[in-house]
């Protein structure tokens, strides 16, 4: 299944709507799509690039209620009544994703989460062991971002000092629900965003062998390999980028 995310944030007119779907749904087309509702139903169904026709399609549409008022209440509810119909292969989701630094208030959610993350990849949330640091967030972190979805975090990522000159990219993790929507992404360029402004000259980062789309993640943000800057012994990859 193919999963999109459409943000209100990006149009405001039915125009930029439309061309906002044809960016979403197609792929490589030598013509535009029509600006109209039975084209915006063609291309759920597929057959454009994107997604094969007939294939089941997730879509989340964040920031819903601006794009309710922009494009007007009537207008909306049936683009959402097409979405959500049995004939257009497609599931609507309707949400509210925010990017916040770390509070008190979300320790237990931000628990829960990691727990859940760390048994996805076959390790142990340690609080009260070796990641005791999760105890101590803004004692240990330089900022400490949660990624919530109408209130519940689905992803965080963190920047610790390792000297003067260099950051280290920490706790990039990404609830499964969410991933293909390039949600992780805009997690580590929020980091190396704050990182830059901080006059941090280089980030780094360790991770494992085994965690694939992690490395291609990193990669394609300009991570390269470099040489062991620390003594995690669970740890088998090693990555820089200059800033």
């Amino acid at each position: 299944m193919k999963r999109i995310l459409i943000d209100g944030n990006t149009f405001s007119t039915k125009e930029e709507f439309y061309t906002e779907m044809e960016r979403l749904l197609t792929r490589n087309l030598e013509w535009k799509t029509g600006r109209n509702l039975d084209a915006l139903a063609d291309l759920l169904r597929g057959g454009f690039g994107f997604h094969e026709y007939g294939e089941r399609l997730e879509a989340f549409w964040n920031n819903a209620e601006k794009s309710r008022n922009d494009l007007g209440e009537d207008f909306f509810d049936t683009v959402t009544q097409i979405m959500n119909d049995e004939d257009s292969c497609c599931e609507l989701k309707l949400i509210d994703l925010k990017t916040v630094t770390y509070q008190e208030e979300y320790r237990e959610g931000l628990f829960n989460f990691t727990e859940r993350c760390f048994r996805e990849l076959g390790k142990s949330f340690e609080p009260d062991g070796r990641h005791s640091f999760y105890r101590d967030i803004e004692g240990t972190f330089d900022s400490f971002w949660c990624m919530l979805c109408n209130s519940r975090i689905i992803g965080t990522a963190a920047i610790k000092k390792i000297d003067q000159s260099t950051a280290e990219l920490k706790a990039l993790y990404l609830d499964r629900e969410f991933r293909g929507l390039g949600l992780g992404q805009k997690l580590m360029d929020t980091a190396l965003s704050f990182a830059r402004e901080k006059s941090y000259g280089r980030a780094v980062l360790d991770s494992m062998a085994q965690y694939t789309h992690a490395l291609k993640l990193y990669e394609k943000s300009g991570f390269t390999r470099t040489e062991r800057y620390n003594d995690n012994e669970k740890a088998d990859i090693f990555m820089e980028k200059i800033l």
